[in-house]
């Protein structure tokens, strides 16, 4: 019997608003990308999409209302406290390790296959 990855998520929806880019440590990149999922029966769920360096580099560009495909490992994202004093719980979000824009609202419908050129281990 073969083995089956532990961690993976496979993710394709519509970004829906533009990505929000950060720095961190010694000039490292984050980009989320905040993504709409549907099922069949057209319920949306939100899932945000997370690409590290090289792989944010080439896709902090991408726009609202691009469709997705996002490859990687799901994890918990981080817990906040709103401006109310509430806990917030940070949700679930997938580390990409390869994400392929499907097509953009501007009719452009050309996959363009992202990767990131070397592979990185993220440390927080």
């Amino acid at each position: 019997m073969s083995e089956f990855p532990k961690n993976l998520a496979q993710v394709t929806g519509e970004v829906s608003r533009p990505p929000r880019v950060h720095q961190f440590g010694e000039g490292r990149l984050v980009v989320n990308l905040n993504v709409i999922v549907s099922d069949e029966r057209d319920r949306r769920s939100y899932m945000n999409i997370v690409a590290f360096d090289d792989l944010g580099e080439q896709v902090k560009d991408v726009t609202e209302g691009s469709r997705v495909y996002a490859k990687g490992a799901v994890q918990k994202g981080k817990d906040w406290v709103g401006s109310d004093g509430e806990k917030r719980f940070g949700g679930i979000e997938v580390v990409a390790d390869e994400i392929v824009v499907l097509g953009t609202r501007s009719g452009s419908d050309e996959p363009k296959k992202v990767e990131p050129k070397t592979k990185k281990k993220v440390e927080f």
